[in-house]
């Protein structure tokens, strides 16, 4: 018997969730393009159709709120990027710590190289931001705050309440 611990990188999807990808992609009547005009692609649409609206209901959002990706590096890349260059009027600093994912510390590195600027707080033997620290790196240039709430290496949990009452 083996044991598995890398459920925060990669789980395990549940049966009927894999029974369900496998059955639509393989179906006869459901592995169109749901972007294309004939028949398969209209049925396909109307699938995601339904599956944005579980998704929105259960995440209490709008259906144009949500956006999906290949993975979790690109959902990282879309946010912390995709926010920066279509706000540049927000400011031109990001503040972060170093112990984030990969792919935000990827991003980050990506845009002090385009002239913004960074600033990485200081964290506890725990993982969490230095918050005095947050408090006095906040100005008036300050677009972005990004942070992990669950840090997938630690389990460190980030007090996001005290960190948006600093930010507001």
């Amino acid at each position: 018997m083996s044991i598995y611990l890398d459920n925060s990188a990669t789980t395990k999807p549940l049966p009927e969730v894999a029974r369900l990808v496998y059955e639509t992609l393989s179906g006869e009547e459901t592995f169109g393009n749901p972007g294309s005009l004939h028949r398969l692609g209209v049925l396909a649409e109307k699938d995601l159709n339904e599956s944005l609206d579980k998704i929105s209901k259960l995440l209490s959002c709008k259906k144009d709120e949500l956006y999906f990706t290949s993975c979790g590096s690109e959902s990282v890349n879309t946010s912390i990027l995709g926010y920066m260059h279509q706000n540049p009027r927000a400011g031109k600093k990001v503040i972060s710590t170093k112990t984030e994912h990969k792919a935000s510390l990827e991003s980050l590195e990506k845009l002090a190289k385009e002239g913004y600027e960074i600033c990485y707080l200081p964290v506890d033997k725990d993982g969490k931001p230095d918050l005095d620290a947050l408090s006095d790196a906040i100005d008036e240039n300050t677009a972005l705050l990004t942070f992990t709430h669950v840090n997938n290496e630690t389990g460190s949990i980030l007090p996001l309440q005290e960190i948006i009452e600093i930010r507001n």
